[in-house]
């Protein structure tokens, strides 16, 4: 691949397969007959025109004829070649590349055909002698130097390709492509002084090309002098106000060192430059988001995100970024209506459509999570995630028939991920028993256990449904016992295993496990309400009124709980 690149940059510059009217000219005769020589000139020329049809195998066989009669014919010799060496006859080029260039040594074509040949063959240093022999016997070659120079920096020869330099720079003068190759190789020499001298070159003696200073002040950061680095570019500020890669380098030098306030202004300048494309910007941010945080870094990326929608206005990936941002950052309102924006210019963005289903189903907004992944299933009718979060959502509406058809849709989707599988059977045992066909509801809580014994989610809603209905109250004990024992700090956990205790009517110990579990300082309002169910079935009435009461204030929509209050009464079914 290298050599052939290598090729590439070479013939781009020689322009070679040419056969100029000088060449033709310079043709040696050998034959004595006027005769002979026009025989000769005939094959050629009908070699030429077999050449310019693409008729390579008729062309070969008429210069072949004219070299027999005029064996001095160096243009046959190089056409000759040229053709063999389109067929990949790559030695029979040479020999005859090699034989025009003896007849005829003034032919600059004849010396690049071999050339073209050795390398390749990767005979680099046998074509560096041919170009060395051609720049001093023809006249006007010298621009062949910088291919010379190509090959020695091809093979890492740094010392022969400075050395060539210095003959470019002696006969052109000195060039910015000269200064930054030797500024390279003295970098990959590790002559760091020398390589920071060509850098200065080029910033004094180029001073409207942006890019040198921008390529010193990196070098200076490569090697660790954050400082020279910072001056450089604060300099180039000065001169360049609204240079974009100068404020991002100079931001992301503040950034790395945590100056999150002094990085803030260059980066949003940078961000509010449309020179850098919306991916970096995107890229950057979402390197950004994965740091440490604290309030100033928060505020920083805060401030990026704004630009970044301000500036790229049309572009989906921009406000997908900044509602990840948010989302992350509890800020879940603004969240969605960057999700939303972004669905309304592009609305492919499968990942989008799931932050903002999963986001909604955290909200408990049921009704939009059902109507998003609605949209969603349209275009991703495959993504079995989606059904997941609309079959849950119905369960939460107490929509148990439409969540079983969307349950099981999603669980074929699944294919053979038993975890994925797994979940989608615990979400169904909870649909049947919405349903209250609790042997499907039971069954499917036991295919999950039989794969997973150790799945909390679906040992609590067994156990908790199981105390629902007061059956199997020794099973129901032993699995709520073991997830408080496995979670002593999970509030839910310890409602479920207080609950089994009250449907066994064993309201002592019930009323120490609801106790933890209200002291907790996550309880909900339907903890209060068993807590008080607890209390009013061990005669303490007024406390159960006291706890049903903290109950209401939580959520007023509890069943049976104003009549529980207001007649100081126990209502369960």
């Amino acid at each position: 691949m290298k050599q052939t690149l290598l090729l590439v940059f070479i013939l781009l510059l020689s322009g070679a397969d040419i056969v100029s009217t000088a060449q033709k000219r310079k043709r040696k005769q050998s034959v004595s007959s006027a005769t002979q020589a026009r025989t000769a000139e005939y094959f050629f020329t009908e070699g030429e025109k077999y050449y310019i049809l693409e008729d390579y195998a008729k062309a070969l066989v008429a210069f072949q004829k004219s070299l027999e009669i005029d064996p001095g014919n160096s243009a046959a010799y190089y056409k000759k070649a040229q053709i063999e060496f389109k067929n990949e006859e790559l030695e029979k080029a040479l020999a005859d590349a090699e034989k025009a260039t003896k007849l005829d040594p003034g032919n600059k074509y004849y010396y690049l055909l071999v050339i073209e040949i050795l390398s390749q063959q990767g005979r680099f240093d046998e074509a560096v002698t041919v170009y060395e022999t051609m720049l001093a016997d023809v006249p006007g070659t010298d621009q062949f130097l910088y291919e010379v120079a190509a090959i020695h920096l091809f093979q890492e020869n740094y010392d022969q390709a400075l050395e060539i330099f210095g003959r470019v720079e002696d006969k052109f003068g000195l060039s910015e492509e000269i200064v930054l190759q030797r500024h390279k190789i003295f970098n990959q020499q590790g002559q760091i002084e020398k390589a920071l001298k060509e850098l200065n070159y080029l910033v004094d003696h180029f001073p409207l090309n942006d890019n040198y200073p921008l390529m010193l002040a990196e070098y200076y950061l490569n090697k660790g002098d954050d400082q020279s680095s910072i001056e450089i570019l604060e300099a180039m500020m000065e001169q360049f106000p609204q240079h974009p890669r100068a404020s991002l380098l100079l931001g992301e030098i503040y950034r790395k060192e945590k100056q999150y306030k002094k990085a803030l202004p260059y980066l949003q300048r940078a961000f509010e430059n449309q020179e850098l494309t919306v991916d970096l910007k995107v890229q950057l941010i979402s390197q950004y988001k994965i740091l440490p945080r604290n309030e100033d870094l928060q505020n920083m990326i805060s401030g990026l995100c704004k630009s970044l929608t301000e500036v790229h206005s049309e572009e989906a990936n921009a406000f997908a970024i900044y509602g990840d941002f948010l989302l992350e950052s509890e800020q879940r309102d603004l969240a969605i209506k960057q999700y939303q924006r972004s669905l309304e210019i592009d609305d492919s963005n499968f990942g989008v459509w799931q932050n903002l289903v999963l986001l909604y189903s955290k909200m408990n907004k049921f009704d939009d999570v059902i109507l998003s992944a609605d949209k969603a299933m349209v275009i991703f009718p495959n993504q079995s995630i989606l059904y997941y979060l609309s079959g849950f959502a119905h369960i939460r509406k107490e929509m148990y028939e439409e969540s079983v058809y969307l349950l099981k849709s999603g669980k074929r989707l699944a294919g053979e991920n038993e975890l994925l599988v797994a979940d989608f059977n615990g979400l169904l045992g909870q649909a049947y028993h919405g349903l209250r066909d609790f042997q499907k509801s039971d069954s499917f809580f036991e295919k999950v256990l039989e794969s997973q014994p150790d799945n909390f989610l679906v040992l609590n809603n067994y156990a908790y449904y199981l105390a629902e209905r007061e059956e199997h109250l020794d099973k129901a004990e032993k699995m709520s016992a073991r997830l408080v024992k496995e979670n002593p700090g999970n509030v839910n956990y310890l409602d479920t295993h207080a609950w089994v205790l009250y449907a066994r009517k064993k309201y002592r110990e019930a009323r120490k496990i609801a106790e933890k579990a209200v002291d907790s300082g996550k309880a909900k309002a339907v903890h209060y309400e068993h807590y008080g169910d607890i209390l009013f079935q061990l005669g303490d009435v007024d406390g159960a009124v006291i706890q049903w009461e903290k109950a209401k204030g939580m959520d007023s929509s509890l069943k049976f709980i104003d009549k529980k209050i207001a007649d100081r009464k126990l209502y369960e079914k």
